[in-house]
């Protein structure tokens, strides 16, 4: 995937002992359902989709948990929630619509002068051409000032472009969301080669040095010029194209998206969702739009619901335009004000200062109990790597990278929450107990459970800064207020039943995808501590139909989906009811996101036997899937079930 189609699309409690006693999970307020979410990248619609269907069967759930790209909808999922303006009698298909008009949110972003640039660029067959044209040309100068007008705000000088197709690109790049996008470690830091520039100029000013050390130097610099600059065109190259086995540098060189910035765009969403900085206008035309548009909306997607209510779209859009007005003073920090001089015509202005508390900034767990996850390295390891890190800064060795590996030993999957809730998980996770099925559940031999580490509770800033920030978009990541640590990313627990139910979760819906566990976990794993098994030319095919030969190896304990025990299949084992979308049949960057969303909302259901005289049987998927249907081929669906139950 390159770099630029990715923004086209969206710019937008105490520990018990370890007895064999079974005990029973006091259910506290987690006594309906809770979900596990599966990250999936840019095909997130898919699970706004899942999640609006869940919603409109079930009502909002108690609980969720996930890591990766799913954090971004786990906060949105929570900011709906937290809704003041949503009804007792009708919340639940009110908070299905909110879900559903997610796609009515990318439309209008979609009618913004940013967007419509974007467009233009992803219209024209020959954009992508020029941008490339324009990299190589600073690609063949050794001058440094042709890297900085990539470096910092990405700011093609005017001078050089000189026809519409260029000015337009230049005036994407100047926009100030790119700006907010782009990241200062890559482009003003790395890409830049400032640091090299500063011990050449060291070189260069001191009085005792040699017309060796000079020439030495001046080699030096140029060597990491031309490092940085081949590094930079790998960055764009392998942005999301999760391509582990050749990328040698994926865990060091940093990547050219800023996930913070990233993710303050959700934030507006989630401000918006969650009714924060509504004045009393926009709080009344919400009520308007939702009593107006949430009756005959059930089982319709937002398409549907605004061909039949064509007011629904006008009313949402005048709405989100004047939210998005309060967004942007609160981001500048004033509202400015005008006003008449006494006595005059003259009319002047002030800026008054003005903000309202942001999404971003609160805890996690705001109504909902969500339970976001990602993996980490400590203790030696963590060590090793920050020393690694500092040496790449001076590398010019393409196979740098290689050097590294984790130990097993120092391999964690650290979830954020509040402390005696992840006291709770930590207790159950080591100890066999009862669910509220009287389903026996014992989780001290599953790969998974093993790792579980308990984090803090953690800030959701904190979480867009590691959880989705994974290895092929970025470096692995310092850890926020844990130095003897770093993240890898949320990709290792796509299946978080066993944590849901340790938290005390009566029920538990998961909703994944059926084509097979995916390679990147494996090839992640496999490369982090640097595995001989499976090979690299397994691996592909293992992720879809695992291997009954091999119960014992890492890989295997993690994913394997033939294996039994594999904490794969314990995740689905453990699920009361599994939600499979097929999201990854789909094109991205050709389907629209609607389509994703579609997949998500009519994915079929799977209902275990004992629940389906329970509350969970009352829902409105559109159909249900059974065990005869795991070998199925068109759809797949052999990721949705465990190979044993």
């Amino acid at each position: 995937m390159k770099f630029w189609p990715l923004f086209l699309v969206f710019l937008l409690i105490a520990c018990t002992s370890n007895e064999r006693k079974l005990a029973s999970v006091p259910t506290n307020n987690l006594d309906n359902y809770c979900i596990s979410l599966r990250g999936n990248g840019q095909r997130m619609a898919a699970l706004w989709g899942a999640l609006a269907k869940s919603v409109e069967s079930y009502g909002f759930p108690r609980a969720i948990s996930g890591g990766s790209s799913s954090t971004y909808s786990m906060f949105l999922l929570e900011s709906m929630e937290m809704n003041p303006y949503l009804s007792r009698e009708n919340r639940d298909l009110e908070g299905a619509l909110l879900l559903k008009s997610m796609m009515g949110y990318i439309d209008y972003l979609l009618t913004t002068k940013l967007f419509r640039d974007l467009a233009i660029l992803a219209d024209d067959p020959n954009t992508f051409e020029e941008v490339e044209r324009l990299q190589a040309q600073l690609a063949r100068t050794n001058d440094l000032s042709g890297i900085r007008r990539i470096a910092g705000q990405l700011r093609l000088a005017w001078s050089v472009i000189f026809d519409s197709r260029k000015r337009r690109i230049a005036r994407v790049f100047d926009h100030d969301d790119i700006k907010m996008l782009m990241s200062d470690e890559f482009f003003n830091q790395y890409a830049s080669g400032a640091d090299a520039e500063a011990d050449f100029d060291r070189v260069q000013n001191d009085p005792n040095a040699s017309a060796e050390d000079l020439r030495l130097a001046a080699q030096r610099y140029s060597e990491i010029l031309t490092y940085r600059k081949d590094q930079f065109g790998l960055a764009l190259q392998y942005f999301g194209n999760y391509n582990i086995q050749e990328n040698a540098n994926i865990f060091f060189r940093p990547g050219p998206l800023d996930f913070h910035g990233f993710a303050k765009l959700f934030n507006r969403a989630a401000n918006f969702y969650a009714g924060r900085g509504f004045t009393e206008e926009i709080a009344q035309d919400f009520r308007s739009w939702i009593s107006t548009c949430t009756p005959g909306s059930e089982g319709k997607q937002w398409g549907e619901i605004v061909s039949a209510k064509s007011q629904c779209k006008r009313m949402f859009d005048n709405m989100l335009e004047d939210f998005l007005e309060e967004q942007k003073a609160a981001e500048l920090g004033y509202k400015r004000e005008y006003y008449r001089v006494t006595s005059s015509r003259i009319r002047r202005h002030r800026d008054v200062p003005f903000s309202f508390p942001q999404r971003i900034d609160d805890l996690v767990a705001q109504g909902i109990l969500t339970i976001p996850t990602t993996g980490v390295i400590m203790g030696d390891s963590a060590a090793r790597f920050n020393q690694l890190k500092a040496d790449f800064s001076r590398t010019t060795d393409p196979e740098f990278g290689r050097q590294f590996s984790a130990s097993i030993d120092d391999l964690r999957i650290g979830y954020w929450g509040a402390p005696g809730v992840l006291n709770q998980i930590e207790s159950n996770l080591s100890r066999p107990f009862q669910d509220s099925f009287g389903r026996r559940l014992d989780f001290r031999n599953d790969f998974k459970s093993q790792l579980f580490y308990p984090l803090y509770h953690a800030k959701w800033s904190e979480v867009f800064k590691t959880s989705p920030a994974e290895p092929s978009l970025t470096n692995i990541r310092p850890m926020p207020r844990r130095e003897d640590m770093v993240s890898i990313g949320g990709w290792m627990d796509h299946l978080s039943g066993p944590v849901l139910k340790s938290a005390g979760c009566q029920r538990v819906v998961t909703i994944t995808k059926g084509d097979g566990v995916g390679a990147f976990g494996g090839g992640m794993i496999k490369r982090i501590l640097n595995l001989e098994y499976p090979s690299w030319e397994e691996l592909g095919n293992l992720s879809r139909t695992g291997d009954p030969d091999d119960t014992s190896s890492i890989w295997s304990r993690f994913q394997n989906l033939a294996n039994p025990n594999s904490s794969f299949n314990n995740g689905l084992r453990t699920a009361d009811a599994i939600v499979c979308a097929n999201y990854d049949l789909l094109e991205f960057g050709k389907d629209p996101m609607s389509a994703f969303f579609n997949d998500g909302y009519s994915a079929p259901l799977y209902l275990k036997a004992h629940v389906r005289n329970d509350f969970l049987n009352n829902h409105n998927f559109v159909s249900t899937i059974n065990r005869s249907d795991r070998n199925n081929e068109n759809p797949p669906y052999i990721s949705c079930f465990p190979i044993t139950e």
